[in-house]
């Protein structure tokens, strides 16, 4: 496949983006001079929030929102394993009908599908990491001990209790009610691995905190529902992160 850089003047078409979400607007502005309305811009980073800023930001540009529950992981540089099968849904807020281009992604082989919900497809992948990402980065554990250590499935429940009230005044009824359903399929189908929170804190990394727990708040403080449980996850990975210098990959 050819290389296109950055300080390249051709024309950008199709641009997808897999950043850490708080690299997202840097990555976009080093790319602009190639970016004009005929740009297809795809999103697909952890949390929420991102998309709005970005259409502020740059309101020329077209932006679709995807998210996945494909599982993979990185065991060196050039060394991706594929750790899990899943959904990977792709969508842009009231455009019911798949674009052209989207047929290259409904090819692959994995599952990838055109979702007419988007912004509640991103909901549901907000309350699930919101519910496990915290708690396993601050415990240091792998995802099935949420289920199987006491102390910490009871401060799952807390979680997925709040989270349901918070989704239930953002008008995410249906999510709501299977929160903790949905919450225990994935710890389940992913007992032995460990969220991506977790391995950035092992690894002096700057976590996405701001844009799923952080985010979560933010819409419960607009609809007045109280967040205390996952404002101390905030908190406590704020603090973590806070404790050793923290390095960006440079890869």
């Amino acid at each position: 496949m050819p290389a296109s850089y950055t300080q390249d003047n051709d024309p950008i078409q199709h641009l997808l983006i897999t950043t850490k979400a708080y690299d997202a607007v840097g990555a976009l502005t080093s790319l602009k001079h190639r970016l004009d309305g005929n740009s297809h811009i795809l999103l697909m980073v952890n949390g929420m929030g991102l998309l709005e800023d970005l259409e502020e930001k740059f309101p020329q540009l077209r932006f679709y929102a995807g998210t996945t529950t494909e599982g993979a992981y990185r065991r060196s540089k050039h060394d991706i394993v594929h750790a899990g099968t899943g959904v990977t849904k792709i969508g842009r807020a009231n455009i019911t009908d798949p674009p052209s281009w989207f047929s290259d992604f409904s090819s692959l082989e994995i599952s990838c599908i055109w979702e007419r919900e988007i912004h509640s497809a991103l909901w549901q992948k907000l309350a699930v990491n919101c519910a496990i990402n915290p708690l396993t980065a601050i415990h240091r554990c792998p995802n099935g001990d949420l289920r199987h250590r006491e102390p910490l499935a009871t401060k799952l429940h807390q979680l997925c209790d709040e989270i349901a009230a918070i989704a239930i005044a953002a008008n995410q009824n249906e999510l709501a009610g299977d929160l903790h359903r949905q919450v225990n399929k994935v710890i389940s189908s992913t007992a032995a691995n460990r969220s991506s929170m977790l391995q950035d804190i092992e690894a002096n990394r700057r976590t996405e905190i701001d844009y799923i727990s952080g985010y979560l708040i933010q819409v419960a403080a607009q609809l007045n529902i109280p967040a205390p449980v996952n404002k101390k996850m905030l908190h406590e990975i704020r603090k973590l992160e806070s404790a050793t210098p923290i390095h960006r990959d440079l890869e």
